[in-house]
């Protein structure tokens, strides 16, 4: 079953609007990425190999959501994991963000960085973009992975963004509590980040702020709403079917810029897209991720003098 109800065959199709700055406009040969560590190294991977990450069962067929551009065929390529650094990084005291910088030679970029992510949307110095991109998704099966710093689900290659004619497979979606960016200095509940990467190993997260809303029914509720792998290293028995699509607002624009990993080590020159309307999920739900990670956000970092181009 997929959570809109459509059999797994069906496309979807939406579209985003906007006016794009020239210097936002994503070119192969970025590192990007928000909690997926892009540019992963052999080291990195054996630091990794510790945490155990969601193997997706089915891969997702290319369908298209465009978001003010034309859809373009799928493609994808890669298998890079997320999270995939050494576990002795976290959220509090001596392991948090504060200090991941003093954790790792490779993580100086997290104090050193002057294009550090998460920030304020908000902020004065916001420009209209022109341009969109297409994230063509369609459903896929999945099994939800606890990282020990998240709740993560990974998807084989199939589902993809398009933007500026770089193409990006989607790879792994994972939550945030509280949102880690914010607009005019207000955050959300929560944040869904979907990573992807290109064939060039440059990376693209789409970003989508969560608020807590009395009533249930939205599509992430029967993911966080119960059954969460309670164990870091450890993995859900359920197997869903999602459609990546349905986490998307379909209407109110989004917000781009060139920032970072929001975890170690933090490599910048990622490419930002975050929805400027935020999707609801239920208090259940909140609570539920709440009860596993109370807080695993980033504190927004500087600007310094980036510009954030936005769609009307």
């Amino acid at each position: 079953m997929t959570p809109t109800g459509r059999p797994p065959g069906r496309t979807r199709h939406t579209r985003h609007t906007g006016h794009h700055a020239p210097d936002s406009i994503p070119h192969p040969g970025h590192t990007p990425g928000s909690v997926l560590h892009p540019g992963t190294t052999r080291r990195g991977l054996a630091a990794a190999a510790g945490a155990v990450l969601l193997t997706a069962l089915a891969a997702c067929s290319p369908g298209r959501r465009t978001h003010g551009g034309p859809a373009a065929p799928a493609g994808g390529t890669g298998t890079p994991s997320p999270e995939e650094r050494a576990a002795h990084w976290g959220y509090e005291g001596g392991a948090g963000p504060a200090h991941w910088d003093e954790l790792a030679p490779e993580n100086r970029t997290c104090a050193t960085g002057r294009r550090q992510s998460p920030i304020d949307l908000g902020a004065a110095g916001t420009l209209p973009t022109s341009g969109g991109f297409t994230a063509g998704y369609r459903p896929s099966k999945i099994r939800l992975s606890n990282t020990g710093h998240t709740v993560q689900a990974d998807l084989a290659a199939g589902c993809e963004l398009i933007v500026g004619g770089t193409r990006y497979s989607l790879k792994q979606f994972h939550f945030h509590l509280p949102s880690e960016h914010t607009v005019k200095g207000r955050g959300t509940a929560m944040e869904l980040h979907l990573v992807h990467r290109s064939s060039r190993g440059d990376l693209a997260v789409l970003g989508v702020l969560l608020t807590a809303a009395a009533r249930g029914g939205s599509p992430l509720d029967r993911i966080l709403g119960e059954g969460l792998p309670t164990t870091p290293g450890s993995s859900s028995p359920r197997v869903l079917t999602v459609d990546p699509g349905t986490f998307l607002p379909r209407a109110g624009g989004f917000y781009r810029y060139r920032g970072s990993l929001t975890t170690p080590p933090c490599s910048e020159d990622v490419l930002w897209i975050v929805h400027r309307t935020p999707m609801p999920v239920s208090e259940r739900s909140v609570e539920a991720f709440r009860a596993l990670f109370p807080h695993n956000n980033r504190p927004v970092q500087p600007r310094n003098g980036r510009t954030v181009s936005h769609s009307r």
